[in-house]
């Protein structure tokens, strides 16, 4: 099948259900109902736009550095897609090209890459597990913030992508809660993390500070400036 579930020899077949972790087999979650779910409510999008002749959806986002770093970091937080589908599923922001000022949500990581993605700039944040090493009962527990290793357990993954091919990536650092929002912006009572050390920096800090300055510190790489560090117009 196609990266969007589609028959590749007989266009207009579709598969659905447990079937469709044919293109993610033992990966993650698509054998089961918590993953395919997922999986069906893109393949919905897919076979509408099909039939009546239109793109994948996409909507317009604020493409600034403080917005972008913010709807990332909120979506890490909230979306069931990209936490229960890693690395299969992902949030696609379109920099340049045809698509220009839009996301994509939740949609098959693949179809980007051989298709959306070819033309253009982009940035796609998965959620995504790192190396459990040798031994899943000894696992790394050391936390970085900007150098070494991706931590092992779950962690948000930004990446940049120019005419298809990856220019720049950041792991960000993985978080007990699986929350990297702040206190203020989560439910009152949620979540139990308020400090994690970060080898590389030799301090302690709040997850959420550090997701946000592992985010800004990517938009920054790729060229993506906060309104104040931009140069005055001529």
């Amino acid at each position: 099948m196609t990266p969007n579930w589609e028959h590749m020899s007989a266009p207009g077949i579709w598969f659905a259900g447990t079937v469709m972790q044919s293109l993610d087999f033992k990966k993650t979650m698509s054998g089961f109902i918590h993953g395919f779910r997922h999986n069906i409510k893109a393949l919905a999008e897919f076979i509408e736009g099909r039939a009546q002749g239109t793109d994948f959806p996409a909507h317009p986002v604020d493409m600034r550095q403080e917005a972008l770093v913010h709807r990332v970091i909120d979506r890490f937080s909230v979306s069931a897609g990209l936490f229960l589908q890693p690395g299969f599923l992902a949030d696609c922001y379109a920099i340049s090209g045809p698509l220009a000022g839009n996301v994509l949500s939740e949609v098959p990581y693949n179809w980007l890459t051989e298709g959306v993605m070819k033309k253009g700039s982009y940035v796609t944040a998965t959620l995504e597990f790192g190396n459990f090493g040798e031994n899943p009962l000894h696992v790394k527990r050391e936390h970085v913030a900007f150098e070494g290793e991706p931590d092992p357990f779950i962690h948000p993954v930004l990446r940049y992508w120019v005419d298809g091919e990856c220019r720049h990536q950041r792991h960000m650092s993985d978080h007990l809660d699986a929350d990297w929002r702040s206190f203020a912006n989560r439910d009152e009572g949620a979540g139990t993390v308020t400090g994690m050390t970060y080898t590389d920096e030799g301090r302690t800090a709040a997850p959420a500070d550090m997701a946000a300055a592992q985010a800004t510190r990517f938009f920054e790489e790729i060229g993506i400036m906060a309104e104040a560090a931009r140069p005055a117009a001529e």
